[in-house]
């Protein structure tokens, strides 16, 4: 268990409390979850660092100790920073993890090596449309499920999952190769990744982006392939 968890309230979402630079944080942190891992009899999940507002200097950081997967929130911000450190960071990959805008296509297709937030068949039609048009091939896709079904979250709701997978796949011609979710924040989160999971697994794609830094062990548990962190090792944002 990492420090400032309490397993006894799930619904708490408390984030573990590392102390000192960003370098120091993702040392104790790298640590902290290989154990876990270890824990877990074998359990295996990528750490996908959530960059949104971050410096290029504090990014740096991370990316001179090895890092190479992270995350985007908005196209347009990722664009002002991430080309040239990845002049610099060649073997990056870079994930589009917030929504995506059609206007924005051509941008996001440039730069991101997966999108993650497919959630509705006008933006999956018009990916399609411009891989088309210009004879390229997309980055990688996952689909962004609304598991808690809340108005305020974009995704496709569980129940027409299965359609809407069924149609990237079958009449766009998309190949969806995961899934990601972010669950209600004052619920307990084990139910609805424990549902990603099994729909992970109905439709045979192999990835499943859930869990962030408050519920990144309950994730792993409920079989997670990629944890998104990004407070854990930056700190709250500012408003």
């Amino acid at each position: 268990m990492f420090a400032g968890e309490d397993h006894g309230d799930l619904t708490a979402r408390i984030v573990p409390q590392f102390v000192g630079s960003i370098l120091d944080k993702l040392v104790d942190l790298t640590l902290a979850v290989a154990a876990f891992l270890d824990r877990e009899n074998g359990s295996s999940a990528s750490t996908l660092f959530v960059t949104k507002k971050q410096s290029e200097s504090d990014v740096q950081v991370i990316l001179d100790e090895g890092h190479r997967l992270f995350g985007e929130n908005r196209v347009q911000e990722a664009m002002g920073k991430w080309p040239r450190l990845r002049e610099q960071y060649g073997d990056t990959a870079l994930a589009l993890i917030g929504p995506l805008q059609r206007n924005k296509i051509r941008d996001a297709v440039k730069l991101f090596d997966r999108i993650e937030s497919l959630d509705r068949l006008s933006l999956a039609t018009a990916l399609a449309q411009y891989r088309d048009d210009h004879g390229i091939a997309l980055p990688e896709m996952y689909i962004q499920v609304n598991v808690g079904r809340e108005a305020q979250k974009s995704g496709v709701d569980p129940e027409a999952l299965l359609q809407f997978h069924r149609s990237c796949e079958m009449e766009l011609g998309l190949e969806i190769s995961g899934l990601m979710a972010i669950p209600p924040a004052a619920e307990d989160p084990r139910s609805y990744f424990r549902t990603l999971a099994n729909h992970a697994m109905e439709l045979g794609v192999p990835n499943i982006s859930m869990g962030m830094s408050g519920d990144f062990e309950t994730a792993i548990t409920c079989g997670s392939t990629q944890v998104r962190l990004g407070t854990v090792i930056f700190g709250e944002l500012k408003k």
